[in-house]
């Protein structure tokens, strides 16, 4: 498969091994991920159980602390958030609404 970023640039997305992002978007509960992906979250989750829980935890560890520095920021709880549970398209608030 593949794909082009903005510049149009063209590079290759392996679908027929397992890829660690889409592995973690899996566990999750995302939809971007393949079958290989989950096939190879499940067979880490027979030797270690418990990453489903760090990644979860990792994850709410992550959405507190982008609110905690938000905040910092003084733009409020909601300030140029959006409210996507992804840490990637949260920001920050507008110079603006900084102290």
């Amino acid at each position: 498969m593949t794909a082009q970023d903005q510049s149009g640039n063209e590079w290759q997305i392996r679908t027929d091994i397992p890829h660690p992002a889409r592995v973690y978007d899996y566990w999750l509960g995302g939809k971007d991920n393949f079958e290989v992906d989950r096939r190879g979250g499940e067979q880490a989750l027979r030797e270690m159980p418990e990453f489903r829980d760090y990644a979860i935890g990792n994850r709410q560890f992550l959405v507190r602390a982008t609110r905690m520095l938000a905040q910092a920021a003084g733009g409020g709880e909601n300030a140029g958030l959006q409210r996507a549970r992804r840490a990637h398209v949260r920001r920050l608030p507008a110079p603006h609404h900084r102290r």
